[in-house]
């Protein structure tokens, strides 16, 4: 959206919740010299059917304090639910500007954009940032205005530049490109082309030497001294003003609580460079307009007036940014809505003939979640105590209150399997039970890439848990044959039953459901009055199910129990009638988290889409009813650790603010892993998470109308096939950990390490190194000088990023041999290389890199340990137990760049940012060391072989290793 001048806007804009009700925002916008100008309301209805939006304006003569009693006005005729905004000129909030998409631009003369009166096209220059959101600002057009912390466009008649300061990153630049196809869309009658200029990049091209040709010439950049920023609120010095007949009144106190805050009353919130107002419900409008004008009138005082932000809510519909001042906040509480309003307001707008379907009747918005595969394999083990060991499939789905369980939910997906781990948390665990628990999952979790991991509580087990399990129970403790119990029967999906052992007492009987009775070796059913056949059937269905070895059953109706069945209970008592209704998913929030000084901040992501889970970020997704914490591929490895402590600290802030459970699900996502419960709160496009691209190049390469490459690398993962039972997945985690406390001793080394290495991977004689090297060197040489764009691609030789056929590569286990590909240029050269790296004993194989193992050692590489790096003491100790067994070792040097890793000086980062030709490299890394940047897993898939392996070869052939890998 495009705007002209300076003028005040106001925006209604109206979004239906999931509940169906509808909720407001108003914002009103005042431009740097906004004084007496036209008052422009522009109404964003969203019809519910066909998403058809309908924009209307009427002009009003009104200073800044009437434009904000307009918008208390416009707040009281729609019921008073709306939160009102007021927005300055160059300080918009990331709220305001997520409406606009792609971007909102105030403009510096009242002139339309591209029609000046003399026929010229005048050239701009706007100065643009933001990830989630585009700020865009219109500078003056001089060398002076650049920096390299922001991004320019310059917009001339034939051709827009983009340039990119040397300290952005590449979402900024892409965000910063959907302004520039906007622009180019919008503006442009004429075709012109779109040029990217890299600040610190000195090329001596056309577009370079044009762009610097409109400012005079190039001419080194200096710092930023505009002092531009927003600066941040001190929460230490807000005060709380009463406003009450016309008076303000400060409220004395140290700390800020909901009970100082009364509903026949109005209060002002200063918070030094923002300001809130709070409307009880029960206030007059009078009162309300006194409120804004004293409020407009301390804006007034400050010298930077304009960039005052100030938010007004009513009762019942705070903020989390209001609430956060507070030091804690009462759940929401019913507050009587109005909805004659909505039907004013319509009424209005019908006269002036505008669409007002979907304004006077708003419907619950329909929820279409995916359900979750359940095919697949379900493996469940047991914690308690220091114990550990796994259920066999007759007891899946009995649990313990006492106890921990693991459940590993493994599932066929896109292209190999997926995982999900379930961590069921009794509410009688120990914790040392809860303990032994989490490390546990955290170690399998590492083992199978992409597994996505939940916390669950119990008595709050999501929808897709319970789905696993036909039948379910909750059990006290671990006696079933001893005492009196008593279950109650609930359902907790279409074909899915629960019973949970409650209170022996009559209360908890409910005419609604049923419920049963253990009593030793008999078992008594008991049906409420309004319970279902279905319900009777399941209910007798779990009872045999606890207690298959019944002596005896017996039924029972609501209304004819025997005196018996009362002196058990305890004697007859008022029981409930209905259920209560279970609490569902609310409108989604995101946050986007990030460690400042120490400290937890979360940035909320208003109107967001699946475009907003960017890869070097945590993401929450909050759902009040679950929390999902969303790890993008590059974020760091400490932050990665990090997660779940994340997701508890938001819960526990979210419990202290809205009165929720600090036992809701947590889940854990990694980027790429996303299940469909996760997927189900977006307008989600598998193909934008399949492509694997630069998304900055992706875009300039729509603007310009080119094919983008946008093959996505192999995803790798592990599959737990190999498994001969379902305990070797965490009794190997318990051998690995057991082997990790001890100290190896030489005399009790394995087997395959006495056993010598052949000399050259298939025995061949050293000239057949010398002839591959030659013939590799003539390749290179023929080539002249290596393209930076390109990488050499083997036709012979698979690598993690292609494919020597069309069809899928097989497996290690499989049978079919991959097609010979037809000869080029280099297939000489290839093929010598080729020759000397052949397979030792699986001839499956197409090639075999260092470090592969034949098909009788597979079921050892799927162990757990092997992904856990050794320590440098460790690996010491294997190199001397080699020497030791007379096994000849090749050169070797000092692996630095491992220990560097190794002891967390070296931050790991993406493959596709540290190879050469990449199109956003990583500075002031060691380039001739590029692969100690990988993480394990990533040296692993590029590399074929781990770091150990690797540095032990010969420096020549880590060099070829790196040439082919585009890391040299």
């Amino acid at each position: 959206m495009g705007l002209c001048g300076t003028p005040e806007i106001h925006c209604l804009q109206s979004v239906p919740l999931r509940s169906g009700v509808l909720r407001h925002e108003i914002f009103y916008w005042l431009g740097r010299h906004a004084t007496q100008v036209s008052l422009i309301f522009l109404i964003q209805l969203l019809n519910l059917d066909c998403d058809s939006f309908t924009n209307i304006s009427f002009a009003i003569q009104d200073d800044i304090t009437a434009t904000a009693i307009k918008a208390i006005e416009l707040d009281a005729a729609l019921g008073g639910r709306a939160v009102i905004s007021r927005e300055a000129e160059n300080y918009e909030t990331d709220r305001f500007l997520s409406y606009f998409k792609p971007c909102f631009m105030p403009l510096n003369d009242m002139h339309s954009y591209n029609d000046q009166g003399n026929g010229r096209y005048q050239v701009r220059l706007f100065k643009c940032n933001g990830r989630h959101v585009a700020h865009v600002k219109e500078v003056s057009f001089t060398r002076a205005s650049l920096s390299h912390e922001d991004i320019f466009i310059l917009d001339t008649e034939f051709k827009i530049f983009q340039f990119n300061g040397a300290n952005t990153d590449i979402y900024q630049r892409a965000k910063a490109m959907d302004v520039v196809k906007y622009v180019k869309d919008n503006f442009h009658k004429k075709d012109c082309s779109v040029a990217v200029i890299e600040d610190g990049k000195f090329v001596a091209d056309a577009d370079s030497g044009e762009f610097w040709g409109f400012f005079g010439g190039y001419a080194p950049l200096g710092r930023r001294s505009d002092g531009e920023g927003h600066s941040e609120n001190n929460y230490n010095k807000a005060s709380l003003l009463c406003v009450f007949e016309g008076q303000t009144k400060k409220i004395e106190g140290s700390v800020l609580t909901r009970d100082l805050l009364s509903s026949n009353k109005c209060y002002i919130l200063d918070c030094g460079t923002e300001y809130f107002a709070w409307v009880g419900r029960d206030s007059s409008l009078e009162e309300r307009r006194t409120m804004i004008t004293i409020l407009e009138g301390l804006i007034a005082l400050h010298d930077n007036s304009v960039g005052i932000r100030l938010t007004c809510a009513i009762e019942g519909f705070e903020p989390r940014e209001f609430k956060l001042k507070f030091q804690s906040w009462p759940a929401n509480t019913a507050v009587p809505i109005s909805e004659n309003g909505r039907g004013k307001v319509a009424v209005l707008l019908k006269h002036k003939g505008f669409n007002v379907k979907g304004m006077l009747k708003a419907a619950p918005i329909k929820q279409d979640i995916s359900s979750l595969n359940r095919s697949g394999k379900i493996q469940v083990w047991h914690v308690n105590n220091s114990d550990k060991f796994t259920e066999p499939a007759s007891n899946h789905g009995k649990f313990f209150s006492s106890s921990c369980y693991i459940v590993l939910h493994t599932f066929p997906g896109d292209r190999k399997d997926d995982y999900i781990i379930y961590s069921w948390i009794g509410h009688g665990s120990l914790s040392d039970t809860r303990t032994l628990t989490a490390s546990s999952v955290a170690e399998l979790a590492s083992s199978l890439k992409g597994a996505v991991e939940v916390l669950v509580f119990e008595s709050k087990e999501p929808s897709h848990f319970t789905a696993l399990f036909p039948k379910m129970l909750v059990i006290k403790d671990e006696n079933i044959g001893v005492g009196e119990r008593l279950f109650q029967v609930q359902q907790t999906g279409p074909r899915t039953w629960q019973a949970v052992e409650v209170e022996k007492d009559a209360k908890s009987l409910n005419s609604s459901g049923c419920a049963f009775l253990l009593l030793e070796t008999r078992l008594i059913l008991w049906f409420g009055k309004f319970s279902t056949v279905e319900e009777q059937e399941a209910a007798e269905n779990l009872a045999y199910f606890l207690q298959p070895d019944a002596e005896s059953t017996m039924s029972l109706k609501e209304g004819a129990e025997s005196e018996l069945f009362w002196e058990i209970l305890g004697g007859r008592k008022v029981h409930p009638s209905h259920r209560e209704p279970k609490e569902n998913a609310k409108d989604p929030q995101l946050f986007s988290c990030r460690i400042m000084k120490g400290q937890l901040q979360l940035i909320e992501l208003f109107n967001f889409t699946q475009n907003d889970l960017l890869s070097d970020e945590v993401l929450v997704l909050d759902v009040h009813t679950d929390v999902y914490v969303w790890i993008g591929q590059s974020v760091s490895s400490k932050l990665k650790l990090m997660s779940f402590e994340i997701g508890q600290k938001f819960a526990e802030q979210a419990a202290r603010y809205d009165g929720r459970s600090l036992e809701n699900p947590l889940y854990k996502i990694e980027e790429g892993h996303e299940p469909v419960f996760f997927k189900s709160f977006f307008q989600w496009d598998d193909s934008k998470a399949m492509k694997h691209l630069d998304v900055f190049q992706k875009k300039v390469a729509a603007v310009k109308g080119q094919q983008a490459d946008t093959a996505r690398r192999p995803m790798r993962r592990h599959s737990i096939s190999g498994f001969e039972s379902p305990t070797e997945i965490l009794s190997t985690i318990d051998r690995g950990r057991a082997s990790r406390n001890t100290v190896a001793k030489p005399q009790s080394s394995p087997e395959k390490s006495r056993a010598p290495k052949p000399k050259y991977g298939n025995g061949r004689s050293p000239g057949s190194k010398s002839s591959a090297v030659s013939a590799l060197s003539s390749m290179f040489e023929f080539q002249g000088s290596r393209d930076a764009n390109t990488t050499p691609k083997l036709s012979s030789v698979r690598t993690r990023h292609e494919s020597v056929s069309a069809t899928p590569s097989p497996s290690l286990g499989s049978s079919p041999r991959t097609p010979r590909p037809v000869a080029s240029p280099r297939s000489p050269a290839i093929a010598a290389l080729a020759s000397m790296f052949e397979p030792y004993s699986d001839k499956k194989l197409d090639f075999a890199w260092p470090g592969s193992r034949p098909k009788s050692e597979e079921k050892v590489s799927r162990d757990f340990d092997v992904h856990i790096p050794r320590t440098t003491k460790e690996a010491k100790l294997v190199e001397t137990l080699e020497l030791k067994n007379g096994e000849e070792s090749s050169p070797k040097q000092p692996i630095e760049a491992l220990k560097d890793v190794k002891n967390g000086d070296v931050k790991y980062y993406p493959y596709e940012r540290l190879k050469v030709s990449s199109s956003n490299p990583i500075s002031g890394i060691d380039s001739s060391k590029r692969e100690a940047y990988l993480s394990n897993q990533d040296f692993q898939d590029t590399f074929r072989m781990d770091r150990e392996t690797f540095y032990k070869l010969p420096k020549w052939k880590q060099d070829k290793y790196k040439i082919l890998m585009d890391l040299f």
